[in-house]
């Protein structure tokens, strides 16, 4: 539905040229929620934004189904207001001067409906994002979470191919945006919009996608389903980003199909999962929620080790505990209410299906 390829963007900055996208490849399927992810100044806006238009990229293709709305080789470039999108961005955007009813009407009237067309259209699209009763007021008397809505609703008011969202939650505290990213996944699954998601929050991108493209220095190291990323990552830049990581290092001793033994500063372990063949150096992933702190009994054979807490940090929901295993830091998280106490003698079972061996991420 939506196909960018090799896309490309440069800056010239008094440091001299910046390229913010770096050949960017990616395809969207038809009612596909597809996120870009990434920190600050990865090109996730750039992409984004030369999509929709706002931007002019020095290379590549964009097609929004079997329409070219871009061709750097052709000197194409379709203008913003003719690629048929809607955009809800960082800043809501919404018309101090007009009330709720008017920001979301305007867009229809612009593309020729009557004002009471518009109006109809409006008062549907509000009813949509839960804002009809709220239509009359000015915009300024808003919080920022019905400003949203409304931003949503001017979005949504008319038939388009393509929703774009640039970081449309960031403003929002935390229990708000919990509730508007709810609220936004169930309207898009309700109109099946193809959507373009930007943001830097790993918890929002997991909860909103269908798929995620995560991004560093202006190009793709990887993209697939939320579980697929954080279970199952294939590169070290998106084990550390998509979550919470840290990778061991590492040397591949042997090798059996996808199955490796490893060599690490706390003994020889065992992992299910390796990209990295015998004799290389590497990284080993395993995430703090998925180490075990033993109670008793009999324990595993493979990957149990001794170590000793060294500190605790209460979250909540969860207790952060580092552990000190063979001289180094181990972090695992349990639930809180399985929290250990500082000093404690523990045993620490790394479950082999939890390991993955990643190979050596040398842009990091």
């Amino acid at each position: 539905m939506l196909e960018a390829t090799d896309l490309t963007k440069t800056y010239v900055t008094a440091q001299g040229p910046w390229r913010a996208v770096d050949n960017v490849s990616f395809r969207i399927e038809e009612g596909e929620f597809f996120t870009l992810l990434g920190p600050s100044g990865c090109g996730k806006t750039t992409t984004l934004r030369c999509v929709a238009g706002l931007e002019m990229p020095d290379a590549g293709r964009i097609a929004i189904g079997a329409q070219p709305v871009f061709d750097g080789a052709a000197r194409l470039a379709v203008p913003a207001n003719r690629r048929d999108l809607g955009m809800v961005f960082q800043s809501y955007a919404v018309w101090p001067h007009m009330t709720v009813l008017r920001n979301v009407s305007f867009p229809l009237e612009v593309h020729g409906a009557s004002r009471a067309e518009a109006e109809a259209g409006a008062r549907k699209a509000l009813g949509l994002v839960g804002l009809a009763h709220l239509a009359d007021r000015p915009a300024t008397l808003l919080s920022g979470g019905q400003q949203q809505r409304v931003a949503l609703a001017r979005a949504i008011v008319r038939p388009v191919r393509l929703l774009l969202f640039d970081e449309p939650l960031s403003n929002l505290d935390a229990e708000l945006r919990v509730q508007m990213r709810a609220e936004l996944r169930d309207l898009q699954q309700r109109l099946r919009a193809t959507s373009v998601y930007v943001t830097h929050d790993q918890e929002e991108a997991m909860g909103l996608s269908d798929r995620i493209a995560v991004m560093r220095a202006g190009r793709i190291v990887e993209v697939g389903t939320p579980d697929a990323l954080y279970l199952r990552p294939r590169h070290p830049f998106t084990a550390r980003f998509v979550g919470q990581a840290e990778l061991m290092p590492a040397r591949v001793l042997s090798r059996d199909g996808g199955a490796a033994l490893v060599d690490t500063p706390v003994g020889t372990l065992s992992a299910a999962d390796s990209l990295v063949e015998a004799g290389q150096e590497a990284g080993l992933l395993v995430r703090p929620e998925h180490v075990e702190l033993l109670d008793g009994g009999a324990a595993p054979a493979t990957n149990t080790l001794d170590g000793r807490v060294l500190s605790v940090a209460f979250l909540g929901k969860l207790a952060d505990h580092e552990v000190a295993v063979a001289g180094h830091r181990l972090r695992v998280q349990t639930l809180s209410t399985a929290r250990r106490r500082v000093g404690d003698a523990v045993r620490v079972h790394l479950p082999p299906a939890r390991c993955i061996v990643l190979p050596v991420d040398a842009g990091r």
